[in-house]
């Protein structure tokens, strides 16, 4: 930093947002001038400055004085002292510069009063000079935000995303937390280390692909075969999320990591993501409750509610898409009108957790942390169906295919089928209708009804094994189904990856396997 700039700033400090009261000196009035439009700072540059100082009390959650950072909208709205957040500023003559009237707003006055009950960061270490001096520059060149209003303010953090692998070489193989299906092109994407891992497979794994991620941690891989692009959730626990699209380029026989795209960033890494039937619409759950869903073509929010009173474990949509399913720590289910987040109905029936929800043709599938499924017909409790089944006590997520579930149990996959069987039962005479059949001398035919009765059919499952060590027990972390159509038939596949770093592809139909080590 040069002396010019150093003055600059303390002039700034020691003036703040007074500076306009006590009348323009030329030096003054250059610190105001506007620098050319692609100079001017957006708020990107200081994004890092109030995330790292100022949400932690000022979040949408906890909004001390009434006033939250969480978005860059809510950023110039103001607190419970109702004052300009940016103070209000007035050109020069000849667009020689601005000046403030009334100062440059409460946010710069906080940053720079000496009182120690107003300034802010209260009870902490004021911001050094070049912080205070970025947050200045921004103010005084007109408070411009480079992104949405509706925007996490984490959104708009610079991130650098390598063009190279972090490692060339893994040394031992990377747990697979998250995967990824694509039948149609036989591949299969795993989550690796701040990066995704692109497999090719006929009889044997071929790594075809390595693409780095924003994040430090992959918490869910989708593919959607209607749009052709891979859906990457990442991020930091606790400190940042993302939800990026790459599309996969045919004329390669790959996904293109240049042509990537942004559709969400949060405050924590998203737990689960699940795109439309159409590929129309993308829902995303969050570690805070809340569900947003959003436009796969734009990237635009279409809604964003606060669904559950903790983190969303899963969502999916209906086979039709008018229905979005939710499941949560909170030990609740929930269904949504896909189009504007209206919630249709509560499964409030488990105990525990519920790890995940999954839609069947025509209902849904529950499965909690006490290892109970439970099956709700056409999305209502009333008649829900449980299967007990002595699933040992875990959080993993269930996949389904029309009216087939599968659930992860210890070094097994377990296969159901929800069975439906109807049959006519004598219809209940209302009480009128009783007096005068007993009235009547021939008696009528008691009317009939139909009843549905639901059944669920275990199916062969598939044990995973170590082929070079039989004994040793694989402990499945991840799956994900994709059905191979052709001209004349169907074929169901499940991706499914383990702990140790294994991951395999298994046909229910045919029982044959594949087995890969995600390890570049």
């Amino acid at each position: 930093m040069n002396h010019a700039r150093h003055l600059s700033i303390a002039i700034a400090i020691l003036l703040g947002g007074t500076l306009a009261a006590f009348g323009q000196s030329d030096l003054e009035q250059a610190l105001l001038t506007d620098p050319p439009e692609e100079l001017q700072p957006r708020l990107g540059r200081i994004a890092s400055i109030l995330i790292d100082r100022c949400v932690g009390c000022h979040d949408a959650q906890d909004a001390q004085g009434g006033y939250s950072m969480s978005t860059a909208g809510s950023i110039l709205v103001a607190g419970e002292s109702k004052r300009p957040v940016i103070g209000s500023s007035v050109g020069l003559e000849q667009g020689s510069g601005v000046v403030f009237p009334q100062g440059l707003g409460e946010l710069w006055d906080r940053l720079i009063t000496s009182d120690p009950e107003l300034r802010m960061p209260k009870d902490s270490d004021g911001l050094d000079a070049e912080q205070i001096e970025d947050i200045r520059a921004w103010i005084v060149t007109g408070a411009k935000i480079d992104g949405s209003l509706d925007a996490p303010l984490e959104s708009f953090l610079p991130v650098i995303i390598p063009s190279e692998p972090k490692l060339a070489t893994y040394r031992r193989a990377h747990a697979v937390q998250a995967i990824a299906l694509d039948s149609e092109r036989r591949t299969v994407f795993t989550s690796g280390y701040q990066e995704v891992l692109q497999w090719h497979w006929q009889d044997r794994f071929e790594l075809t692909g390595r693409i780095p991620v924003r994040g430090r941690t992959i918490s869910d891989l989708q593919w959607d075969n209607t749009r052709g692009m891979l859906w990457v959730a990442s991020g930091e626990p606790g400190r940042i999320g993302y939800v990026e699209s790459i599309p996969w380029i045919e004329s390669t026989g790959a996904l293109d990591p240049k042509a990537r795209r942004t559709a969400w960033v949060s405050r924590d890494t998203p737990l689960d993501i699940a795109t439309s039937p159409s590929g129309e619409l993308l829902g995303i759950g969050n570690a805070d409750g809340t569900i947003v869903v959003i436009d796969a073509s734009t990237n635009s929010l279409r809604w964003r509610m606060s669904a559950h009173a903790s983190a969303v474990t899963s969502i999916d949509w209906s086979r039709d898409g008018k229905t979005l399913l939710s499941s949560s720590r909170d030990r609740m289910a929930k269904s949504f009108e896909s189009f504007d987040g209206k919630m249709l109905s509560s499964f409030v029936d488990s105990e525990r957790t519920v790890a995940s929800i999954v839609a069947l043709n025509r209902g849904a599938v529950a499965f909690d942390e006490a290892g109970v499924a439970r099956y709700y017909p056409n999305y209502t409790s009333p008649n829900a169906k449980v299967l007990w089944g002595g699933f040992a006590q875990q959080t993993h997520k269930l996949v389904a295919s029309d009216e087939d579930f599968f659930v992860i149990d210890s070094d097994w996959i377990k296969h159901f089928r929800v069975r439906r069987e109807e049959t006519e039962v004598p219809e209940e005479p209302s009480k009128d209708d009783a007096a005068k059949t007993e009235k009547n001398e021939k008696k009528e035919p008691k009317k009939k009804k139909k009843k549905t009765d639901f059944y669920i059919d275990p199916k062969d499952g598939v044990r995973l094994i170590d082929a070079s060590d039989p004994q040793r027990r694989l402990v499945p972390l991840s799956m994900q189904a994709s059905t191979l159509r052709t001209e004349d038939k169907q074929e169901l596949f499940l991706a499914v990856g383990c702990a140790d770093g294994e991951f395999f592809i298994w046909s229910p139909a045919s029982k044959s396997q594949v087995a890969g080590i995600n390890r570049p």
